[in-house]
C-alpha cells in the first residue's frame, strides 16, 4: 500500500523562500527600530520619574534629548542615545568636582520658580546683602540678610562643597536592555510574518 501526502500551495512558499534573505533583512530592520522605540519611551518615562526635569532638553529631537536612530535594511543597527554630558555621572555614579574651588549647593533660602529653576537674581554672584561665613559645622556657607533693622534675619543660601557624591540613579542602559529583551522576539515574529505575506512574488 502506498501512502501519499499532497501539499497545496507549495509554489507560493518556494517563491517566498527564494526571497527570504531580503525579507529577513527587512523584518530585522523593523524589529530593531520598533524595539528601540519602546526602549526610548521607557527611558524617557524613567528619567521623568527619577529626576526633576526643569527644561525641555529631554525632548526627542533636541540636541541633548533622548534620541533614536532608525535601522534600515542596509544598516541593521538601531540606537537610543543622548548627548547630554551632565547625565553621565547620573548613569555611572561618581564624584562631581567643581570647575574652580567649590561647588555651590543651594540651600532652603534660595527661591525657585514654578518650574523649580533658580532665577538669575538668586544665583550666588547676583545676591545682594549677602556674606560668607567660612567656618560653620557644615563648612563654608553663603548667607543673605533679609529685612531691615531688628526685624532682619539671615537665610542660608548656598553651601560650598569641594566635591559631591553622585549616586548611579538613571539606569539608562539597564532600562533599554531590559525592554529590548522583553519585546524583541514578539516584534520579530510579527515583522517576519508581515514581510513574507507582503513579499512580491
Amino acid at each position: 500500500m502506498d501512502l501519499n501526502i499532497t501539499l497545496h500551495g507549495l509554489e507560493t512558499w518556494v517563491a517566498k523562500i527564494r526571497n527570504l534573505p531580503k525579507q529577513l533583512r527587512y523584518a530585522t530592520a523593523v524589529t530593531l527600530t520598533r524595539s528601540a522605540e519602546q526602549a526610548q519611551e521607557s527611558i524617557l518615562a524613567r528619567t521623568r520619574d527619577v529626576f526633576t526635569i526643569r527644561k525641555n532638553w529631554l525632548t526627542p529631537g533636541y540636541m541633548y534629548g533622548i534620541n533614536r536612530k532608525t535601522a534600515r535594511a542596509d544598516d541593521l543597527t538601531a540606537e537610543v542615545y543622548t548627548r547630554a554630558p551632565w547625565m553621565l555621572l547620573q548613569e555611572e555614579g561618581g564624584i562631581k568636582l567643581p570647575k574652580k574651588e567649590y561647588l555651590a549647593v543651594p540651600q532652603e533660602g534660595v527661591r525657585r520658580t514654578k518650574k523649580d529653576l533658580i532665577p538669575t537674581s538668586e544665583k550666588p554672584r547676583a545676591l545682594k546683602r549677602s556674606f560668607i561665613i567660612w567656618k560653620t559645622k557644615s563648612g563654608p556657607m553663603l548667607f543673605k540678610r533679609v529685612g531691615r533693622g531688628k526685624a532682619s534675619t539671615i537665610k542660608p543660601m548656598y553651601a560650598f562643597e569641594r566635591s559631591a557624591k553622585i549616586e548611579s540613579r538613571w539606569q539608562f542602559v539597564k532600562t533599554g536592555i531590559y525592554v529590548v529583551k522583553q519585546v524583541y522576539a514578539k516584534i520579530f515574529a510579527a515583522a517576519i510574518k508581515d514581510a513574507l505575506e507582503t513579499a512580491r512574488r
